[in-house]
């Protein structure tokens, strides 16, 4: 993934932002601006790859089986990205569900967790 980002910035055309002594130059009534601004395209761009890396690495799926395959891993990543975009609050109900389903496991089962209880 990081190879991908690396590309992306490498044949994307970027522009450095402007100094903001350069933006507050006036000569009369017209601003001066320097040929070195962000475009609304920088902007959305930029936006949007930290949006993809932020979710991407923040969504953290269950262990794959041992026969799943990297594409099926792949998509079922994906598609958490998805909902984790769309509907964030999914992730936060998805998060309580496992938390519960852990406490009542334990709690049904306590000596799988006792780790001092030899007999």
């Amino acid at each position: 993934m990081s190879l991908i980002f690396s590309l992306a910035y490498l044949f994307h055309h970027t522009s450095h932002a402007a100094p903001l002594s350069a933006l507050s130059d006036r000569d009369g009534d017209q601003c001066i601006f320097s040929d070195q601004r962000r475009s609304k395209e920088d902007i959305i761009w930029s936006s949007l790859a930290v949006i993809f890396a932020c979710t991407w690495v923040s969504v953290r799926p269950n262990i794959p089986a041992h026969d799943d395959s990297q594409l099926k891993n792949f998509l079922r990543r994906a598609g958490l990205m998805f909902w984790t975009l769309m509907v964030p609050e999914v992730v936060i109900v998805w998060a309580m569900r496992e938390w519960y389903a852990a406490r009542r496991f334990t709690k049904e089962f306590p000596s799988a967790f006792d780790l001092c209880d030899y007999h």
